[in-house]
């Protein structure tokens, strides 16, 4: 990504440390984006136009009941797997032909954040209302977004695949 002159990322230093200390630039990760608004890490993990997706989301579209949702990454992984026709697997790493996700869960038990693979192993990420970044997968470890907790996946359609391969081809 070609960065404009005199742009300066959102996510700066000094949050990077506080948020995400374990992410250190040109090493662990780098930014693949611009700041950009409208979308968080759901919608831009899961390659679906489901807007600000959160589990009050969920129960706005599908009538869910608050007090019934379940808001580990198991919970999340069932509404991936029921309504956008992600299953559970257990490796995690990239397959050809399919997009893959990894749940991030805090030692709560709550779910905290989803990053994508890349054909090159990493993950992308949307950084909460900052840039997207391109990371290994322990890089955005700790108390913001928790630690890996489940992996899903989708199969990719072939013209949808090609896209995808486009975008990121395998380096």
């Amino acid at each position: 990504m070609e960065t404009p002159p005199n742009y300066t990322y959102a996510l700066t230093t000094d949050e990077l440390a506080l948020y995400w200390p374990n992410l250190e630039e040109g090493k662990n990760f780098h930014f693949t984006s611009l700041k950009r608004k409208g979308y968080k890490c759901i919608w831009y993990a899961l390659m679906a136009d489901v807007g600000g997706i959160e589990m009050l989301w969920f129960k706005e579209v599908y009538d869910l009941e608050p007090n019934s949702l379940d808001h580990s990454a198991a919970g999340y992984a069932k509404c991936f797997e029921k309504y956008y026709g992600f299953e559970l697997c257990d490796t995690f790493d990239f397959e050809e032909g399919f997009i893959k996700v990894v749940l991030y869960e805090d030692q709560n038990g709550d779910f905290k954040h989803v990053a994508r693979f890349l054909p090159n192993g990493n993950l992308t990420s949307k950084m909460g209302n900052y840039e997207d970044i391109e990371h290994t997968i322990d890089a955005v470890c700790g108390n913001e977004y928790g630690y890996p907790k489940l992996v899903m996946k989708k199969t990719l359609n072939e013209d949808t695949y090609q896209d995808f391969i486009s975008k990121y081809p395998i380096l």
